[in-house]
């Protein structure tokens, strides 16, 4: 697997990033083959880290080229700042299996 994540600078407008993301984006990329998770997680001091998760990393730069063409269909629409892009394989995965 594959994830990207992103770290942007949301000041007081966490929730309005985090609306975005549930009612715009995330549809955009539950459409994507091989979308697998998307998380939006404050990470305090006015920042946001929003974590993308694909099957591998062709699937995710198809899906980042998708989200960049929805994003264009916002202008006007006020967005956070970007501070940074990471992305890589996921070298390891652990989850609990829900009850």
């Amino acid at each position: 697997m594959f994830t990207s994540i992103f770290r942007w600078r949301v000041g007081d407008a966490l929730q309005s990033l985090a609306d975005h993301a549930e009612n715009g984006l995330v549809p955009v990329l539950r459409e994507c083959p091989g979308f697998v998770a998307y998380y939006v997680v404050d990470a305090g001091d006015g920042e946001a880290v929003t974590i993308c998760v694909f099957e591998s990393r062709e699937t995710e730069l198809a899906s980042r080229e998708k989200a960049l063409a929805y994003e264009k269909t916002r202008e006007g629409a006020a967005m956070p700042e970007l501070l940074e892009i990471k992305a890589g394989e996921i070298v390891v995965s652990a989850y609990r299996a829900p009850r």
